[in-house]
């Protein structure tokens, strides 16, 4: 209920933090977040093997909507669980993958630290998932492809490599403050590398490339702890995003944001405490300003220039 006074775990261990924030969740048996539109299609098949006596039901919800808990516990909570897990934007679809937008949402873009990923769709945003130490990279045979070169006949070296549009782009918004992040590349065999020799070449080529990335991203790591400081402080004014698809739940981006007397994270009036979590994000809008010795038009202009790194 609305009125219900939220549920406060902040003794709790971080373990029990984690597994609580597990529940928070219904998720089917790949481990895979379950949205209304899996839930929806799920029940058309069941309905569809069963015949009509099959009863339709209707999707439950996300369980995290329904907890009581206070902003600082389900960002605590965020933080462990999301920390632990190994994300994958890549979903299987009719024998190709496509790319499934994971990083839009602000606890997870904030918190993740593992992701798999398509080399073609390689998140701009990606650049703000400041905590990101492992990236998985699934490359297409298609993505090789250099004029007047094959990848399973002929040997690439660092001047093709650098031609690839696609690792151009991968290489600009690598997070720039991580100075441990591990690329690892997976490109599967093709078809036409039909001999051995071809294949020989063709994982050389793709052994290459991982390794031209690595140099690449480790030739680009800088030390800007003040920068990505300043980058999470300055969000205050900025409007939260849902969590997932669907979600009444709005992250506010940062933890060191002011919440304003009143304000609730639930859209519409949900059942997290409205005054309770003030004392623990005392930083203020103009307080940062003060930081930076800036003004907001001042401080959007720098932003544009690529001189303030945002999430």
């Amino acid at each position: 209920m609305a009125s219900d006074r939220p549920c406060y775990f902040w003794k709790l261990p971080q373990e029990l933090h984690s597994m609580i924030f597990e529940l928070a969740y219904a998720v089917e048996y790949d481990g895979k977040f379950t949205t209304l539109e899996r839930w929806n299609q799920k029940e058309k098949e069941l309905k569809h093997q069963h015949g009509p006596a099959y009863q339709i039901r209707k999707f439950s919800g996300h369980k995290v909507n329904d907890f009581m808990v206070s902003k600082q516990f389900f960002s605590n909570a965020a933080q462990a669980w999301i920390g632990a897990q190994h994300f994958t934007t890549r979903i299987s679809c009719v024998g190709c993958f496509i790319d499934y937008d994971l990083i839009g949402y602000g606890l997870i873009r904030q918190y993740i630290t593992s992701l798999s990923t398509l080399l073609a769709g390689a998140d701009p945003r990606l650049v703000g998932c400041l905590r990101v130490k492992i990236l998985d990279l699934r490359l297409q045979s298609n993505e090789l492809g250099i004029k007047g070169l094959c990848p399973w006949l002929e040997q690439y070296t660092d001047r093709d490599f650098a031609t690839l549009e696609r690792v151009k782009g991968l290489l600009a918004i690598i997070p720039r403050t991580q100075r441990n992040i591990s690329v690892r590349l997976e490109a599967p065999l093709p078809n036409t590398a039909n001999t051995p020799e071809k294949a020989t070449v063709y994982r050389s080529n793709v052994a290459g490339l991982e390794s031209y990335i690595r140099r690449g991203v480790a030739a680009t790591k800088k030390c800007v702890g003040e920068l990505e400081q300043t980058a999470v402080s300055t969000m205050t004014d900025t409007p939260g995003t849902s969590l997932y698809p669907g979600s009444r739940v709005s992250f506010e981006k940062s933890n060191l944001q002011s919440v304003p007397t009143g304000s609730s994270l639930m859209d519409g009036g949900g059942s997290y405490s409205e005054t309770e979590d003030d004392s623990a994000f005392p930083t203020t809008a103009e307080e940062v300003m003060q930081r930076l010795n800036t003004t907001p038009r001042k401080f959007w202009e720098k932003y544009r220039a690529g001189r303030i790194l945002m999430l």
